[in-house]
C-alpha cells in the first residue's frame, strides 16, 4: 500500500516559474501595493496556497532581502505578499547539482541524493512529472542521474507514517522546491 504525506506548501525556486505559493508565517497580510505601507486586502494563514500572477519588486524589510509577489486567494482577492513569509522565500535556499543515489517507499517516498534524504515533506518534483511512478518500478530510470536539486528549510505538518487521518506537529525540515533533470 503507497502512502503520502499530505503537507500544505509549495516551494521555492531559484528561476522563477511558479504558479502557486504556499504561506509560511502564522497570518500574513496580503497588500495592495508592493510595500508595508500599502492598504490590506486579505489575510491569509499559515499553510494557504495562493496563485502566483507575478515576481514584483525587490525590497527589504525588517533585516531580510526578498520578493513581492502579486497573488490571487482562492476567494479572488488580489494583492502582494513578500517573500519571506512564504515558501518561495529567499533566505536559506540552495541550489546543487546532485545524484539521485536511491528512492523508495518507506512509509512515504524517500529521495536520497548522497547525504541528502528528503522524505518527510511534500517536495516539488518540478518537471519530473513520472518520479513517483518511477519509484515504483522494478528497474528505476531516474537513481544515478544527476538532478539541479534547489531546496529550504521550510514549515511542514507531519503525519506518523505518512497518514493525514493521525494528529500532525508542525516542523521545519529541508524540503525541496524545485528539481530538474541534468542529464
Amino acid at each position: 500500500m503507497r502512502h503520502y504525506l499530505f503537507l500544505l506548501f509549495l516551494l521555492p525556486i531559484s528561476i522563477f516559474a511558479q504558479t502557486e505559493l504556499i504561506i509560511q508565517g502564522d497570518v500574513v497580510n496580503i497588500r495592495k501595493a508592493p510595500n508595508v505601507q500599502g492598504e490590506v486586502v486579505a489575510k491569509v494563514k499559515r499553510f494557504e496556497s495562493l496563485t502566483v500572477l507575478q515576481k514584483a519588486s525587490q525590497d527589504f524589510i525588517g533585516g531580510v532581502t526578498d520578493y513581492w509577489y502579486r497573488v490571487q486567494t482562492s476567494t479572488g482577492k488580489v494583492g502582494y505578499v513578500f517573500g519571506n513569509f512564504t515558501s518561495l522565500k529567499m533566505e536559506g535556499q540552495k541550489t546543487e547539482v546532485l545524484v539521485l543515489t536511491d528512492m523508495f517507499f518507506g512509509d512515504c517516498l524517500h529521495l536520497a541524493f548522497g547525504d541528502h534524504s528528503f522524505g518527510l515533506a511534500y517536495n516539488n518534483y518540478g518537471s519530473v512529472d513520472d518520479l513517483i511512478d518511477d519509484a515504483d518500478s522494478d528497474a528505476p530510470k531516474y537513481v544515478g542521474k544527476k538532478f539541479r536539486v534547489t531546496y529550504n528549510d521550510l514549515f511542514t505538518m507531519y503525519y506518523e507514517a505518512c497518514n493525514g487521518d493521525l494528529p500532525g506537529k508542525l516542523i521545519k525540515t529541508e524540503t525541496i522546491v524545485n528539481l530538474q533533470l541534468v542529464n
